[in-house]
């Protein structure tokens, strides 16, 4: 499991813990847990009084910046159901471009500034965990910002190239028509992010990064694995024999999904 991927499973199971699972950023209803008497929690002793008005805010601030960073990752979003908490369909691919990268490290830069704007020292045990997790997260995303490109976009364990048909087909959920357009809009996506892919191999490369010959070769087989797939591509008769098992889409809806998956 990757860095990210850990945080993020640590991120929802800290929005469920406290109660800020609304996925709707407009919605700032924070729901107020009864503060901790553990006489072991962190930054215990403060005026109980005002314990409850500085957890509250704290829990909305992680709520804050966990959908927004989380909503940067759309695919840990459907691995992990976050998708299932909003009422929009999620249905994109990770932006990989380098203008992302540096908004999503403008992003920590600005959490972290925050946070630290936060009297943390009255926190209980379980939020002071969750805010040392969040400033650890947010604080490798700044400093490892020079090396973007030092992870090698493209190798033969992991890369867009092998994780996008992983998902496809052992993670992406087909049990309904919505999620079944957007396994079709991801297919249709997959063109742009692997253009992304490519950029960051040329930007790498003019820095002197490039990966090893054999991993160039075995990366280039997957890649060819999944462009020249067959007709029809294996995603698309994997997708076909899954919405066979929806019995809420009619036959007809099958048939034109499946037509539409093969064109994107």
């Amino acid at each position: 499991m990757s860095v990210r991927k850990l945080f993020f499973v640590l991120l929802a199971l800290a929005l469920t813990a406290v109660g800020c699972t609304d996925a709707n950023p407009g919605d700032t209803t924070t729901t107020t847990a009864t503060p901790s008497t553990n006489t072991d929690a962190v930054g215990g002793g403060s005026d109980p009084a005002v314990e409850p008005l500085i957890a509250a805010e704290f829990r909305q601030f992680v709520n804050d910046v966990g959908w927004a960073m989380i909503r940067r990752s759309p695919e840990d979003m459907t691995d992990l159901g976050l998708d299932r908490l909003t009422s929009e369909r999620i249905d994109g691919l990770t932006d990989l471009s380098a203008a992302s990268h540096r908004d999503t490290v403008s992003m920590a830069r600005e959490a972290l500034a925050r946070l630290n704007t936060l009297d943390t020292s009255a926190l209980d045990h379980d939020d002071a965990v969750t805010e040392i997790v969040l400033r650890w997260y947010l604080q490798d995303i700044v400093d490892m910002a020079p090396y973007r490109l030092h992870d090698s976009p493209v190798n033969f364990i992991t890369g867009a190239h092998a994780n996008f048909p992983e998902f496809m087909a052992d993670i992406h959920p087909v049990d309904s028509l919505d999620s079944a357009e957007a396994y079709i809009a991801r297919i249709d996506a997959a063109g742009d992010q692997m253009s992304q892919v490519a950029a960051n191999l040329e930007a790498a490369a003019r820095q002197g990064l490039t990966p090893t010959q054999r991993g160039i070769d075995i990366a280039g087989w997957q890649v060819n694995n999944v462009i020249n797939g067959g007709l029809p591509h294996p995603l698309v008769s994997d997708f076909e024999a899954r919405l066979e098992q929806v019995d809420s889409i009619s036959e007809s809806a099958r048939r034109q999904l499946v037509s539409a998956a093969a064109v994107a």
